[in-house]
């Protein structure tokens, strides 16, 4: 609206100066006229100088990051011509899931030749993958009859990974013999691996004396194996977007996110055989390892996690956890709770798998019903501290 009333008054400027001269017909009539299309003349040029002359560089110190670390980008600028940039308004684009920051738009003045830098401190808010290095620049002349616009999009890919908390403990049952965890349960005593024979106690079996060595040191000594058992763990991840509240949906997802991430940097930190899983619309998504050196695998695909599912959790559990080995663990992270899962909870319990629910609300009827059963699980709202909660500190 600003540029219309401007330019139309400009028009009737012109237009009055051109009726005055023609009609008086007097050599300063004429003199006005010329110096002021002159003067337009100029600025128009001014303007189509200075959007040829500038150059702009885009300069990322990191192309990954960390949800909840700050990065530093920066943008030069570099007036490459022989008239002055006077006036330049600069903007930059950064994506508001990426961060909070607030930009305001900063004005330039760059000297021939002259070469300065922008620069800005991100917070970096939620996971993704982002592209940064969009400016736009409008030029205008000095007296601010005319602009041009220039946008600058040089596409810099970064990578943000979800926050991870790093956790010394959490109960999970072992089903399974032989592995690379260090137990105290005499039931998984690994026979392929014998420790130093030890002095028979009330309650060792016979079967396990070292006939050789007792007859030697006339000391009933017993056969002492290492104990060790294997653990797997799959965890599941609602996706279903029905489930999540349309205006804390960010802060939902990045929350179950963050969960399931520190979850699995506990169990592959263990020696764990983990799984997650989850939906993306219709189509299942998985991914299992064992070793810590491939977090950065589970990592990604939580980078891409959206809650997108086109298949309520419940059923999708029916269908998903009759696949798994008997006695399984199970861990569920949800944004709510609801009748229908934990209905579905007991009949595992019943088939004796090892269930943890971890939802991020419930209703009060609802924990009322979690706990007359024996379901284990835990409410991790938004503001709770993941770490703490999982270790059962609060």
């Amino acid at each position: 609206m600003k540029k219309f009333k401007k330019s139309s008054l400009i028009f009737i400027l012109v237009v009055l100066l051109t009726l005055n001269a023609i009609i008086s017909g007097g050599e300063f009539q004429y003199f006005l006229l010329f110096a002021l299309l002159v003067s337009l003349f100029s600025n128009y040029v001014f303007v189509l100088l200075n959007k040829k002359n500038l150059s702009h560089l885009f300069v990322s110190r990191v192309s990954k990051g960390i949800v909840g670390e700050t990065i530093i980008v920066e943008y030069v600028f570099t007036n490459n011509g022989i008239t002055p940039i006077m006036n330049g308004e600069v903007t930059t684009y950064i994506s508001k899931r990426l961060s909070e920051t607030k930009y305001l738009a900063e004005r330039i003045f760059l000297k021939p030749n002259q070469v300065i830098n922008l620069g800005h401190e991100i917070v970096l808010k939620h996971r993704g993958y982002y592209c940064l290095g969009k400016v736009q620049v409008d030029l205008k002349d000095p007296i601010n009859l005319f602009s041009k616009r220039v946008m600058f999009d040089r596409e810099i890919d970064l990578t943000i990974y979800p926050r991870v908390y790093h956790i010394e403990k959490i109960t999970t049952p072992y089903r399974e013999m032989y592995g690379n965890n260090n137990v105290n349960i005499r039931v998984f005593e690994d026979f392929t691996n014998m420790r130093s024979p030890r002095l028979y106690v009330p309650g060792d079996s016979f079967k396990k004396i070292h006939w050789k060595l007792t007859a030697k040191n006339e000391k009933l000594l017993v056969k002492d194996y290492d104990l060790s058992a294997s653990g797997k763990v799959t965890i599941y991840l609602d996706s279903f977007a029905d489930n999540y509240s349309e205006k804390r949906l960010i802060d939902q997802d990045e929350k179950i996110v963050e969960i399931a991430g520190t979850l699995l940097e506990f169990y592959l930190k263990n020696n764990f055989e983990s799984t997650l899983t989850y939906l993306d619309k219709d189509s299942k998504k998985m991914v299992t390892g064992k070793e810590i050196t491939q977090l950065d695998n589970f990592l990604k695909h939580l980078i891409g996690f959206t809650p997108n599912g086109k298949i309520d959790m419940t059923n999708f559990l029916i269908n998903d956890v009759s696949k798994l080995g008997y006695g399984s663990t199970i861990i569920i992270i949800l944004p709510k709770m609801e009748k229908s899962i934990i209905q579905l909870c007991n009949k595992l319990l019943r088939k004796e798998y090892i269930v943890l629910l971890i939802v991020l609300e419930s209703e009060e009827y609802l924990n009322e019903y979690l706990m007359s059963g024996k379901i284990n699980y835990k409410i991790i709202g938004l503001d709770d501290d993941i770490a703490m909660k999982l270790e059962g500190r609060i």
